[in-house]
């Protein structure tokens, strides 16, 4: 007898839950049902004014630099300033590991 109560009152509460769950699903179903139309509206006005404007004028085309030795130009200056920096670096390390030897004793 006790399990004939306990299982209807499961199957009655999970009864209960599946109505709640459905009526709640439906509720938000019929939202998104009218969201989707006031985005029909919306998108159907946009077109409309879409359509009435007049199409924008092209744009004017890109002059792309000439023969195309300015920018080689520029890169081979890049290069070597990228080459002097590198040098001026490599100076300043021997330096420093030269007076690091003296330091330590190991010149000559």
């Amino acid at each position: 007898m006790l399990w004939f109560v306990l299982w209807t009152v499961m199957v009655v509460g999970w009864l209960v839950g599946v109505f709640f769950g459905l009526r709640w699903l439906g509720r938000k179903a019929v939202a998104l049902g009218r969201e989707l139309t006031v985005l029909a509206d919306a998108a159907e006005k946009l077109a409309a004014v879409a359509a009435s404007q007049p199409a924008p004028p092209p744009l004017p085309p890109v002059a792309v630099g000439g023969d195309g030795t300015e920018p080689a130009a520029r890169v081979e200056e890049q290069r070597e300033a990228r080459e002097a920096r590198r040098e001026k670096r490599r100076q300043a390390h021997a330096k420093r590991y030269a007076e690091w030897d003296i330091l330590a004793g190991r010149a000559g």
